[in-house]
């Protein structure tokens, strides 16, 4: 009676116990390793590169951040571990680089403040530096203006001097090439500076708009609209004399 009472009890657990976990035990698997998880003697079900789910007694490295479970011997869940969120590189590449703008904006603006107390003082030494390159354009139009027309009384004197037969002398074909040399030269020079002039107002732009976000309080207001003058009045109609009025 005892023998049977016995193959009864194996034949409940053969059917109760999951297929995989009497292989797992078959094969006489070793302990779960403890980055799987610390219950000893337990069984782990993780799913694969394949996608495949295996329970084991051990679980390889690599699929541990993926989640797994713990379950008993006779297949009951322990413990549920879900997958470990690791943070994409290029999400942190990107973070670190807004960190450093936020930075390198913070250094500048307060080396603005340092330079600038309003957005009135950029302006100002705007116009200044923009005045002091128009008055060299201006002189050296000026000194433009005093070449060429010297260039232009020996040419006509070299002209003369053709027309009569008479070669030119040395010194004032010389004297021309100097002078036309010296007439490229301011040409270059007030070009020059003109391009200075724009690249002034094209640096100043953006550290003019920045002071108004750093002073709001001292931004120039928008200028009124300028009042439109009142139409005058139509000067009045005489009134027709009465009749028999002399």
């Amino acid at each position: 009676m005892r023998s049977k009472l016995l193959v009864i009890m194996a034949l409940v657990l053969a059917v109760a116990t999951p297929p995989a976990l009497l292989a797992a035990e078959k094969k006489g698997s070793a302990p779960a390793k403890k980055s799987g998880a610390a219950d000893a003697g337990a069984f782990y079900r993780y799913v694969n590169d394949k996608g495949v789910t295996v329970i084991d007694s051990a679980i390889p490295p690599q699929y541990v951040s993926k989640g797994y479970d713990v379950l008993s011997r006779s297949g009951q869940l322990l413990k549920r571990v879900p997958p470990t969120v690791v943070d994409d590189p290029a999400d942190e590449g990107e973070a670190k680089r807004r960190r450093e703008e936020a930075a390198q904006m913070i250094r500048r603006d307060a080396e603005l403040k340092k330079l600038y107390s309003s957005p009135q003082d950029a302006e100002r030494l705007r116009d200044r530096q923009i005045e002091a390159i128009t008055l060299k354009v201006d002189y050296a139009k000026g000194q433009l203006l005093q070449l060429t027309g010297k260039r232009k009384r020996d040419l006509e004197q070299a002209a003369k001097l053709e027309r009569a037969g008479t070669p030119v002398p040395k010194e004032m074909r010389e004297n021309l090439a100097r002078l036309n040399e010296q007439i490229a030269g301011l040409d270059k020079d007030i070009r020059t500076l003109e391009d200075d002039k724009v690249r002034m107002r094209t640096d100043f732009g953006p550290i003019i708009e920045r002071l108004k976000v750093l002073y709001p309080d001292k931004a120039a207001p928008a200028p009124a609209a300028a009042a439109v003058p009142a139409a005058p009045a139509a000067p009045a109609t005489p009134a027709p004399p009465a009749k028999g009025t002399p």
